[in-house]
């Protein structure tokens, strides 16, 4: 089973984009972080009302190992499409290590990249608050090879 539970599915063969429920129950505990008030400020958030959870895009693909969630969820969809998808992060971050720079979200940068790369027509943009946290942004996705996500700061 996984951790969110579809809402409404508009695809098939773990390809496509379908709706999905993320996190908990927000009337219980509501979101009060300056990410969750990011995301949130996104055009298009909306939550179920039944379960107080955030209903979510999520883009399906066939993921290298099979205990992995077969979607990858997102953030939004660009108003007016229905191909263009949003994830908002209010940076990309990077610690030092012996063995050199960490940076703890490149698995799943490239679990996403590995499921756009299988959803031909779709793309990701990467939505920061700032310029100087977009530019960190894009020189991190190149430093680990991903060139499929786009970037840019929030309107």
């Amino acid at each position: 089973m996984h951790n969110a539970s579809c809402v409404a599915p508009r695809a098939t063969a773990n390809r496509g984009v379908i709706q999905v429920l993320e996190g908990g129950d927000q009337r219980i505990r509501p979101r009060t972080s300056a990410a969750d008030a990011f995301e949130d400020s996104l055009v298009g958030a909306a939550s179920d009302v039944a379960s107080g959870r955030r209903i979510v895009p999520a883009l399906q693909f066939t993921p290298p190992r099979s205990t992995q969630n077969p979607f990858v969820r997102l953030d939004g969809i660009e108003p007016g499409t229905s191909n263009v998808l949003i994830d908002r992060k209010l940076s990309i971050v990077r610690f030092p290590t012996r063995n050199g720079p960490m940076i703890p979200q490149a698995t799943r940068i490239r679990e996403v990249s590995e499921a756009l790369r299988q959803n031909a027509g779709h793309r990701l943009i990467y939505e920061f608050p700032t310029a100087e946290a977009a530019r960190d942004g894009r020189r991190i996705l190149r430093e680990i090879g991903v060139s499929n996500i786009e970037v840019r700061v929030a309107n």
